[in-house]
């Protein structure tokens, strides 16, 4: 006798009577439930877990839309190229305006004279390499010095630990505004220059984060079975210690990656960083901008740092996705 679940049409209830007179339900799965006790991957389950968070999927978008934008600057802005940002172009100073769009949409500039959207877009370009190339070369080194550490321990440790704690009592910001205007000569530094000592001197905390994970996971059974085994500590680092780390390592990646932008563009807002012209930043576009404030050209220093704001935003939303999505310990609906 064939039963059907009146409540779901997807579930199908062949019952078959055993030889002693004895019931036994079998259910039939339709195809959608099927689907649903399929095994999901581990990307999939990341996946999941981070679409769950929605400010990070608005993050997600929000930088997709600035990074193309960066990329197609020659595309939105056709009178201005890399080369020619120094050049003084006729533009004049005129509020937001859909007039010749989208050149004036943000306004133009009177002391530069040039549209605040080319700044903004070829600003992001340097902006964001700057802060993604620090916050990576950082995060590698971090992770590197962490790792170590925590897995040889002993003497290793402290002597890494001890040079770590040098890097953290240093004062960050002052340094870097005190090594911009020793080596720029007043003049300004490069980008390559920022990234380097972004690099040298914002590593520590990574490291920190690192070693105090490497120092359970060494711990672990699977860590000691290689171990007997005569897997090579390296190896036992790269293939099983550090894809179990993933997880901080991208957050401290992230949480670089907003703070490596914030000071690159307080550092040009000083006049110590990446000077303009030749090469536009956020924030050399802000500190251009004080001068017209006076004069009510407020959309010059509005969009510029509305772009910055949600930059941030962004990377920290994502990064909190991120977080989410490599906990194991997360559950998805």
């Amino acid at each position: 006798m064939a039963t059907q679940n009146p409540s779901s049409a997807q579930f199908e209830d062949f019952g078959q009577t055993n030889s002693p007179g004895t019931y036994t339900p079998v259910t039939l799965l339709g195809n959608e439930d099927r689907l649903a006790l399929k095994p999901l991957t581990q990307l999939e389950l990341y996946w999941r877990r981070f679409r769950k968070h929605r400010f990070a999927q608005i993050g997600t978008g929000f930088m997709v839309f600035v990074i193309l934008m960066a990329i197609a600057a020659p595309l939105i802005t056709p009178g201005i190229t890399a080369s020619s940002m120094n050049l003084t172009l006729s533009f004049g100073s005129h509020g937001p305006t859909l007039k010749n769009f989208p050149d004036y949409i943000f306004g133009t500039t009177d002391e530069l004279h040039y549209s605040v959207l080319a700044l903004i877009t070829y600003g992001a370009r340097t902006s964001l390499m700057i802060g993604f190339l620090s916050a990576l070369f950082s995060v590698i080194v971090g992770t590197m010095v962490g790792a170590i550490s925590g897995y040889f321990g002993g003497i290793v440790d402290n002597i890494m630990m001890r040079i770590t704690d040098i890097f953290l009592t240093i004062p960050f910001f002052p340094l870097l505004v005190s090594l911009s205007s020793i080596l720029g000569h007043g003049s300004g530094v490069g980008p390559a220059f920022i990234i380097t000592v972004f690099t040298i001197f914002g590593w520590a905390g990574t490291s920190r984060v690192i070693r105090g994970v490497f120092l359970s996971l060494r711990e672990l059974e699977y860590t000691e079975a290689a171990k007997s085994v005569g897997v090579n500590p390296f190896r036992i680092i790269i293939r099983h210690l550090l894809p179990n780390s993933i997880s901080p390592i991208v957050v401290s990646f992230t949480l670089a990656f907003a703070s490596f932008i914030t000071f690159e563009a307080a550092l040009d807002f000083l006049g110590l960083g990446v000077m303009f012209p030749p090469t536009a930043t956020w924030g050399n576009t802000l500190a251009s901008a004080q001068g017209d404030i006076a004069n009510g050209d407020w959309w010059w220093t509005f969009f510029p740092g509305l772009f910055l704001t949600l930059t941030v935003l962004a990377i920290s939303f994502i990064g909190d996705g991120l977080r989410d999505a490599l906990d194991v310990r997360s559950k998805i609906d």
